[in-house]
């Protein structure tokens, strides 16, 4: 052993001897001793305690690690730790004595006054709530055995007395009929005027007409439109409204006096054509048309003529569409009369071209095609006094019937 730690044994020795066997002590007289021990090592030059650590493991003894007992308690670390100034900043701590700790705050007003959850049972209010009383009233709750639930309720009267089979007929109350019927729309038809709206002949209803003195539009609730007056040209508007698949209209002159001159136009209110034109023209007397539409567009289903259609000058002209025959009254100087392009490319359109005057020989009357179209194989044919030529197309040209 060294001389240093000879003196250290020595030391510790002395002052555990000092200590007489059996001896009591108190704490202080305990902490003298203690202390005189170590004193006496200190004295005897002992060895400089080096560095260490602690690591659990016998003879070093329990590793030591500073708890958050030994932060500083005026750093106001992260929430997490146990040491906070008192304040009202986020990493404080509050005050035992905080005045807010103690105030009563108001609450403050919101948009609910009462929850649903709440309410009175006594009292019925809105039918969104959950307490009803029971009872007959609308925001009263049908008790579970209500008599009402139960009822059988016998239908009350409609508008077929029979059964769905109508074994025996309509016979009695009334039909209700609506716009797709083609009838006015919400016209009731009683015992007491049925009769007059079903046709004998096949039990249908009969169909609605109207007549009209001036330009119109053919009514939804309409079917059969007649023109009373054709003293001026007259305009028929079939509505948009009704270009739907099936629908139909029946279009009469019943002034039985339209020409070419004063004649009853049909047009498509949006523009939809009728066969491919844009209006279509009865100028004949009491002539009629029937149309009917696809969804689209409107057809003919067929074209009443009682008579051909006659247009009459006394000028030169190019011929109607419209007519057919084209009388010529005046002779006095030389006339022309054009067939038009549209009708050539027409196989079968026919014109009838005649001199009215009776006085054609010094001016013979000219008839030509509109775009040169020959006219039975040359540029031009002429009409005498009192004759006439009747032509027809080929698609491409006239010929002479």
């Amino acid at each position: 052993m060294s001389a240093g730690g000879d003196a250290l044994g020595i030391a510790i020795r002395d002052a555990i001897n000092a200590i007489p066997l059996g001896t009591t002590y108190d704490a202080a007289k305990r902490d003298q001793i203690m202390k005189g021990v170590g004193n006496a090592i200190y004295d005897s030059g002992g060895l400089t305690p080096v560095t260490h650590t602690h690591d659990g493991v016998s003879p070093n003894g329990p590793k030591l690690v500073q708890a958050n007992t030994h932060e500083t308690p005026d750093t106001d670390a992260a929430a997490g730790s146990l040491h906070h100034t008192i304040g009202a900043g986020a990493n404080q701590a509050c005050g035992g004595a905080d005045a807010r700790l103690s105030d009563a705050r108001t609450p403050l007003a919101h948009n609910q006054a009462q929850s649903t959850s709440h309410d009175s049972p006594d009292t019925d209010v809105a039918p969104g709530s959950l307490h009803h009383t029971l009872g007959v009233g609308a925001n009263q709750a049908c008790a579970g055995n209500d008599a009402r639930l139960s009822d059988a309720r016998t239908p009350l009267s409609h508008g077929i007395a029979d059964s769905a089979k109508h074994t025996s007929g309509i016979t009695a109350d009334r039909i209700l009929v609506s716009d797709a019927n083609g009838l006015p729309s919400g016209t009731i038809y009683t015992n007491a005027n049925l009769a007059s709206a079903v046709g004998n002949a096949h039990n249908q209803f009969l169909w609605p007409q109207y007549s009209t003195p001036v330009s119109v539009s053919a009514a939804s609730t309409r079917i059969i439109v007649g023109v009373s007056d054709t003293s001026a040209p007259r305009t028929v508007t079939l509505l948009t409204s009704q270009c739907v698949a099936g629908r139909i209209y029946h279009i009469k002159d019943e002034s039985l006096a339209a020409s070419v001159a004063n004649y009853v136009k049909i047009v498509g209110q949006g523009g939809q054509l009728i066969d491919g034109l844009a209006e279509i023209r009865i100028v004949t007397p009491g002539g009629a048309v029937w149309l009917y539409s696809n969804g689209t567009a409107w057809f003919m289903h067929s074209v009443e003529k009682n008579v051909l259609a006659r247009e009459t000058t006394a000028a030169s002209l190019t011929a109607s569409i419209y007519a057919d025959i084209i009388g010529v009254t005046d002779t006095a100087a030389e006339r022309i009369i054009t067939l038009p392009t549209s009708q050539v490319a027409i196989p079968g359109r026919v014109y009838a071209i005649t001199d009215e005057s009776g006085a054609a020989d010094a001016f013979p009357i000219k008839v030509v095609g509109e775009a040169g179209e020959l006219v039975s194989g040359a540029a031009q044919q002429y009409i005498g006094s009192s004759a006439a030529l009747r032509l027809y197309a080929t698609g491409t040209a006239w010929r002479v019937c």
